[in-house]
């Protein structure tokens, strides 16, 4: 361990970026240390570096990186760049290829998480929006002497902290601490959660009582569908069936056909947003109608933006459940946002999830602001103890499984060609 040479200084107001300083958030009975003379620790993160894509594009694959790693900085200049008596820096590493500038590889992932675990200044490692790279890089860093922790903004798989029957993948999570160390910290949405949130709202808010569930068949379609059937029928409605949709089908009249013999006042939709599950909604709407009848689904039928996909104007609104969006953030959000669409230099607001990688990185300087030392185990252990922590989206509480409890979320509905925010939850 290192501790701080001379005397210590404890700051409650440190460096401000228009209106925001670094005491406005996290968990205010951990005081913030600015002097720095115990050396020099190092954040990582992995992700496709960005700057190597065209500054003209502006598909959510482009620029969602560039956000976290623009948010991650915002938190240490904030901290002046301090914690814990430590110098504190900041490092992109890059994962992507030069022919994929957007696209993760694993050998690049894998051979960014050995750079980590060898380079004994790092004390933390942010994964990506990716969940098949962090589930790369997490055995690495677990199994490493000592272990690294691994900060999750958006990598929204349920497997990577808990195991779920029905849903996760065989060996999860324990596969990813082969040595019993678990590492994952994990401060944005899980897919589960999503699933979750659509049924208590439709539930409790939108009074509907019998819903039949569609999903797409990938891996994060089928999840939301069946979280969303499991906590629907827990609330205490029934559920018809939970149905994989064909791979090309000629049409879906079968499945309308179902949905209005069953007596259905609710469609869930699992899937990211295709042509396909466009067409699925389209007859829904025009062979069902929309009276009595909600047609919800996750945040990957929030497709607006997306060229070649067509989400459709219904009677009464498609629904979706995503994350909540920067631009709705009240007080100190709302600077926030304001601050980071000047630091992004586009006319356009962070991605929603840059708010929790902005929070992960305010963790990791408070943890080591609260042990003082570059002990990778007990920097860890303090971020995994997150708790009455004021975040950008609401108090933070990490659970034992490295989950954020009560993640904020965002009910949506097409209106004017739009996503336009109805509720939260």
């Amino acid at each position: 361990m290192t501790s701080g040479s001379g005397v210590e200084r404890v700051s409650r107001v440190t460096t401000r970026q228009n209106g925001l300083a670094f005491e406005t958030f996290g968990n205010p009975a951990i005081p913030h240390r600015t002097d720095t003379d115990a050396g020099t620790l190092r954040i990582v993160s992995s992700w496709p570096a960005n700057e190597r894509a065209s500054q003209n594009q502006t598909e959510a694959a482009v620029f969602v990186h560039r956000d976290f790693s623009v948010a991650i900085q915002l938190a240490l200049d904030l901290a002046g760049s301090a914690a814990g008596g430590f110098r504190c820096v900041y490092e992109a590493l890059d994962n992507g290829t030069a022919a994929y500038p957007t696209v993760w590889d694993a050998t690049n992932e894998i051979a960014n998480a050995n750079t980590a675990v060898d380079d004994a200044a790092t004390v933390a490692f942010i994964g990506g929006i990716h969940t098949g790279a962090v589930q790369q890089s997490i055995p690495i860093l677990s199994r490493a002497v000592p272990s690294l922790a691994v900060v999750v903004p958006a990598a929204t798989w349920p497997g990577l902290t808990r195991q779920i029957s029905g849903i996760t993948e065989f060996g999860e999570p324990g596969r990813y601490a082969p040595t019993g160390v678990r590492n994952v910290v994990r401060f944005g949405p899980t897919d589960d959660g999503t699933g979750s949130a659509a049924a208590q709202w439709v539930f409790e808010a939108g009074g509907r009582r019998t819903a039949s569930v569609f999903h797409d068949n990938g891996r994060y379609g089928r999840c939301v569908a069946i979280s969303f059937a499991s906590a629907f029928a827990a609330l205490g409605g029934t559920v018809t069936q939970t149905t994989a949709l064909p791979a090309d089908p000629l049409n879906f009249d079968g499945h309308v056909a179902s949905v209005m013999g069953s007596g259905s006042d609710c469609v869930f939709i699992g899937g990211v947003a295709t042509p396909k599950l466009s067409q699925l909604i389209e007859e829904l709407r025009s062979q069902v109608g929309a009276d009595g009848l909600t047609i919800i689904g996750g945040d990957g039928l929030m497709a607006e933006g997306q060229s070649g996909v067509f989400v459709p104007e219904l009677p009464g609104g498609l629904i979706a459940v995503g994350p909540v969006l920067p631009a709705e953030l009240p007080g100190d959000g709302a600077i926030w946002t304001a601050v980071m669409r000047y630091r992004i230099g586009q006319d356009r607001d962070p991605h929603p999830s840059a708010v929790h990688a902005f929070e992960a990185a305010v963790a990791i300087i408070q943890a080591i602001d609260a042990v003082g030392s570059d002990d990778r185990v007990t920097i860890l252990a303090a971020i995994q103890a997150t708790h009455e922590f004021i975040g950008l989206s609401g108090t933070v509480l990490i659970n034992l499984t490295g989950d954020r409890e009560l993640v904020p979320y965002r009910i949506a509905q097409v209106e004017g060609g739009r996503f336009v925010t109805i509720g939260r939850r």
